[in-house]
């Protein structure tokens, strides 16, 4: 909360900076004190709809919000939202300031204007929109590259201490949501357990079976391995075998897993990689 309120402060004071720097949109055309007026209340309107946007909408649309549902799709209509928030908050202010002191056209369109100031708010708002977007990448890219070596450095460690495999190797059976359907795997053999639609598919090391499908839900799965504390859920469609992993690679997006005896890549969530890690280290 405090990151954001930041942020729109920040925001709210790179308006009114590049207003006063620049007077676009005609405000060099207004008196001193009205200029001024607008330009500080420009800077506050957007401080106010950016905080209410970033701070509040969440927490009101929490599980839209929630990293597993979140998609680019869903990062650019943000990004539109709160730019569309933006304009709608200078318009109601100038609409206010124009109610006291007129400085909008005589017969004015309420509709023009608000598209008018729509427009400039999506202007001003693609330097702060460009440098936050490279700025959050290049973060996260930094972040993700170096929870990557610390994952792999646990890997090679976890490879140097004396192989205890034989002591893990114990038989875990997953039992369907029929109840009645019942699956045996060497817990040590499994690769990974990935979710899909209504079924979960098992997949174990070279050597065994193809992928075993079991109707159940990944949740569900997951309540059976509360014994084997080697298999990991990382991520909402998947468990892991922490013993099985090779190496993890980092990239902006987020953390991927190179397992043995499989090409597929195993996502770890970002809400799960602190987590993820200490279970590494424990195992």
């Amino acid at each position: 909360m405090k990151k954001d309120f930041i942020k729109s402060l920040l925001t709210g004071m790179f308006v009114s900076v590049f207003l006063l720097v620049f007077q676009p949109f005609g405000l060099s055309g207004n008196e001193p004190g009205l200029r001024d007026l607008l330009i500080a209340g420009y800077g506050l309107a957007s401080f106010l709809a950016i905080a209410f946007s970033l701070i509040l909408v969440p927490r009101i649309l929490g599980k839209v919000f929630r990293e597993e549902h979140w998609t680019v799709g869903r990062e650019i209509l943000w990004v539109l939202w709160i730019v569309f928030a933006v304009g709608l908050a200078n318009f109601l202010f100038a609409s206010l300031v124009n109610a006291i002191h007129p400085f909008f056209k005589t017969g004015f369109n309420p509709l023009l204007y608000l598209l008018l100031f729509q427009f400039m708010s999506l202007v001003i708002a693609l330097f702060p929109i460009v440098f936050w977007i490279l700025w959050k990448r290049s973060r996260l890219l930094k972040k993700n590259l170096r929870m990557a070596l610390e994952i792999s450095e646990g890997i090679l460690s976890r490879r140097s201490r004396p192989d205890e495999s034989s002591d893990s190797s114990r038989q875990v059976v997953l039992t369907a949501e029929n109840g009645r359907d019942r699956y045996a795997f060497d817990a040590v053999s499994i690769l990974f357990i990935a979710a899909g639609g209504n079924y979960v598919e098992v997949t174990a090391g070279a050597g065994k079976p193809g992928p075993v499908l079991i109707r159940s839900s990944l949740g569900r799965i997951q309540e059976q391995l509360d014994g084997f504390p080697f298999l990991f859920r990382c991520h909402r469609s998947f468990i892991v075998n922490i013993m099985r992993i090779r190496k993890a690679a980092g990239n902006a997006q987020g953390l991927e897993l190179d397992l043995e005896a499989t090409d597929r890549k195993i996502p770890v969530a970002r809400r799960c990689a602190r987590a993820f890690q200490k279970r590494l280290s424990a195992v």
